[in-house]
């Protein structure tokens, strides 16, 4: 575990979170993800994600991918502020998804513990979380209750 939080934890989408059983997602999230795609909501949330921005009618050519997604926020909820939840790009869904990632791929404890940045009981938690959610296997000696060789 270390002090500063890793730089390299991996992006979820809001279907990955969702299936994983992370916290909910706003709904116009899955909606933009699916009409725009990750990478312009993902562009959104590094941009403005857990700001309150003002909407406004965007009079612009070539729309980068965060303006995009602005205009698309425009049409669905009109002007006025709004505040962006970080959704799939909060810190909690990032490390949880790294962590799924690398157990799912046969990582050790250890080794994901140390991708995410946190205990390796913090990792602990989270697979037995996975596990009861059914995003992860459980081993057999587990269900049939045989001691684990």
């Amino acid at each position: 575990m270390t002090s500063t939080p890793p730089s390299d934890l991996l992006y979820p989408t809001c279907a990955q979170c969702k299936g994983i059983g992370l916290p909910a997602v706003p709904d116009w999230q899955f909606d933009m993800e699916d009409e725009l795609g990750f990478d312009v909501l993902k562009a959104l949330l590094l941009a403005h994600g857990g700001r309150e921005v003002y909407l406004s009618k965007l009079q612009i050519d070539d729309p980068n991918q965060c303006e995009r997604a602005r205009a698309w926020m425009f049409s669905r909820f009109g002007h006025g502020k709004i505040l962006i939840p970080l959704g799939p790009l909060s810190h909690s869904n990032r490390v949880a998804w790294t962590i799924y990632a690398m157990l799912r791929d046969g990582a050790s404890l250890a080794a994901a513990a140390r991708a995410a940045g946190v205990h390796s009981r913090a990792v602990s938690r989270h697979k037995k979380r996975l596990q009861d959610f059914g995003a992860l296997p459980v081993p057999q000696s587990i269900i049939t209750g045989e001691p684990h060789k």
